[in-house]
């Protein structure tokens, strides 16, 4: 692993590192965009893992989403994502009578609900939920989204939990507008993703938090 000077990372490095893992060329003006001055230990871990191949560290791009299976004897994953802007991200945790847990994770532009609403719909039916429900003991959902989104989107996009999931619980926080000047991991957020009993904790560039059953 590199070492970060400081620990941190210059821009150049964190843009210098998407080059290779695009699926086409670097949409330079975009990422240069994000102000991403510097980023933490943390996520320059992080993101050294993901370059390597490691499968316990899974990145979510904007407009996508991943879901995951997590027994009681599993290592923790961490689910990260960056770039957010005005985005917002979508955390559901399903705690099973068995002591599994599910976890389902998408990143998307606000105006974007209907796509996002159909790849919630996804996820659920790439890991069997409706055969599950009989075993779901508990359901949480965080919603982090920016400050400037509208109210009614957000309603939307809690009805749009609840309907999927009967009996969940949402949480909703909201970021600030991004500092033009930009900032130490701005934009970026992650989940880890604990195996049963330990609490689900999440971070960004912003703020921290648990998510415990």
């Amino acid at each position: 692993m590199p070492e970060w000077t400081n620990g941190i990372a210059s821009k150049a490095i964190a843009l210098d590192g998407l080059r290779g893992f695009e699926s086409r060329p670097l949409r330079l003006e975009r990422e240069v965009s994000l102000k991403f001055d510097y980023l933490s230990n943390e996520v320059g871990s992080l993101w050294w893992r993901w370059e390597k191949g490691d499968k316990n560290v899974i990145l979510v791009k904007e407009g996508d989403g991943v879901a995951i299976y997590i027994t009681s004897r599993d290592q923790e994953k961490i689910i990260w994502t960056y770039g957010m802007k005005s985005c917002f991200v979508c955390l559901v945790v399903i705690q099973r009578s068995d002591k599994r847990r599910i976890f389902l994770f998408t990143h998307f532009p606000p105006e974007g609900i209907i796509s996002w609403r159909e790849k919630m719909r996804n996820l659920t039916r790439r890991v069997n939920f409706e055969k599950q429900e009989r075993f779901v003991n508990r359901t949480k959902s965080l919603i982090f989204a920016s400050g400037e989104t509208r109210e009614k989107r957000l309603r939307n996009i809690e009805s749009s939990l609840r309907e999927i999931f009967e009996g969940i619980v949402v949480r909703l926080e909201r970021y600030p507008v991004l500092n033009k000047n930009g900032g130490v991991n701005q934009g970026v957020f992650w989940v880890n993703c604990s195996p049963f009993p330990k609490k689900v904790s999440y971070q960004s560039w912003v703020a921290q938090g648990e998510i415990s059953f």
